[in-house]
């Protein structure tokens, strides 16, 4: 960005505090910085300086966020009301955090909202991206570099999945922001961060990104739809024939070099939860169990709070699509509305692998919260008809 534009678009503190914090929750997931407890201090303090300044800011909640408020509240409700008459423990379960964290996110988004443009979501975009790229040059060089990842069996990476996600979104990111990049830096950048997924072998957040894939391509025209069929086949017809990627992805990505060892090796245990799920789960259906790990979202909230704990939770997740399907409000040219649905549709899909996602743990999942909150702040601020305030 050159000189005029930075005057053009007048970047005040507060947009560099909501940088920086994207840019710091990010890099948390530094190997060398994972062990120490102050780390997440910092980002709980930071993001707690964002909440008070939104709050003292005046923000109003828009009305199509109360739903999202009456969810996690009936949820509360539920488990305080369990913990105190069930014998079971509900309060300590690892959801509650995390769920209350969303809305707190959510709230931050809508106060965010106020003053949204098209160039300070990119300004917040860039600092995603930049800090995803950092990240990832420091796990190359501490986990990939002369190490033969492609036919190890084992995971590298302790959090490869939350790592994984940050390389995807900026994947989404790079695409989306594409005007305010040149093509050769959006190439690069997009397919390092691609490479990273695949070292990563994090496959629950791979079928995230065919997932986004194939939603785009429902949104192409017919001539384009016919040109991407068309090259999707070359590229097959050549991978096939000439190299050895398919070989690759069958055997070290999708199986993890376990294809001998069984389905629930290759699943990484999953089916084991599975069986879990179906041997405990009918023994209290309707109030759950309390606090019960499972490696995926529907498995474990179900189990751990049965059909009537679990659903306000399953509402909540479903809300940023809904939201988007029912407005369609945009922020610019960016089409905030569609790209909610791609990163929901990342998140949501890992859910099915992993516990606590979409609402966690920590916050993994942070960016789909406060760009919902910017979505329904916006949506209220161009629906009110007033103008909106240039800068806070």
């Amino acid at each position: 960005m050159n000189k005029c534009e930075f005057l053009k678009n007048k970047y005040y503190t507060i947009d560099y505090l909501i940088a920086i914090i994207v840019f710091y929750s990010n890099i948390t997931y530094f190997p060398f910085l994972t062990s120490y407890e102050f780390i997440n201090t910092v980002t709980y303090f930071l993001w707690g300086v964002l909440f008070l300044w939104v709050v003292l800011s005046g923000t109003r909640i828009p009305n199509s966020a109360f739903v999202y408020v009456m969810c996690v509240l009936a949820f509360d409700v539920y488990v305080g009301v369990m913990e105190i008459f069930s014998l079971n423990n509900y309060f300590y379960s690892r959801f509650v955090y995390p769920v209350n964290m969303c809305l707190f996110l959510l709230i931050i988004g809508i106060g965010i909202a106020k003053n949204i443009t098209k160039e300070k979501l990119v300004f917040y975009f860039k600092s995603y991206i930049n800090s995803a790229l950092l990240l990832g040059i420091i796990i190359y060089f501490q986990y990939f570099r002369n190490f033969n990842w492609v036919d190890s069996m084992s995971y590298l990476v302790i959090q490869k999945n939350g790592i994984a996600m940050i390389f995807l979104i900026a994947i989404i990111f790079c695409v989306y922001i594409g005007d305010n990049i040149s093509k050769i830096k959006r190439t690069l950048l997009i397919s390092a961060f691609a490479m990273m997924l695949l070292m990563l072998k994090s496959r629950a957040v791979i079928l995230g990104l065919f997932l986004v894939i194939i939603y785009w391509f429902l949104k192409l025209n017919r001539k384009k739809k016919i040109l991407f069929i068309l090259l999707s086949c070359f590229l097959t017809f050549y991978f096939v024939e000439f190299t050895t990627v398919p070989n690759y992805l069958v055997d070290n990505l999708l199986f993890n070099n376990r294809y001998d060892m069984g389905l629930d090796s290759v699943s990484s245990d999953r089916l084991t939860h599975l069986s879990i799920f179906n041997e405990n789960f009918f023994d209290c259906p309707i109030l759950g169990r309390g606090t019960y790990y499972l490696e995926s979202f529907p498995l474990a909230a179900l189990m751990s709070y049965g059909i009537i704990g679990s659903f306000p939770l399953f509402i909540l997740s479903f809300l940023p699509v809904v939201s988007v399907i029912k407005n369609k409000e945009d922020i610019g040219s960016l089409k905030i509305g569609e790209f909610l649905i791609a990163i929901w549709m990342i998140y949501f899909s890992n859910g099915i692998f992993e516990e606590l996602a979409p609402f966690g743990p920590g916050v993994k999942c942070y960016i789909l919260w406060v760009l919902t909150g910017i979505y329904l702040g916006h949506n209220m601020h161009m629906l009110s008809g007033k103008p909106k305030k240039k800068n806070a």
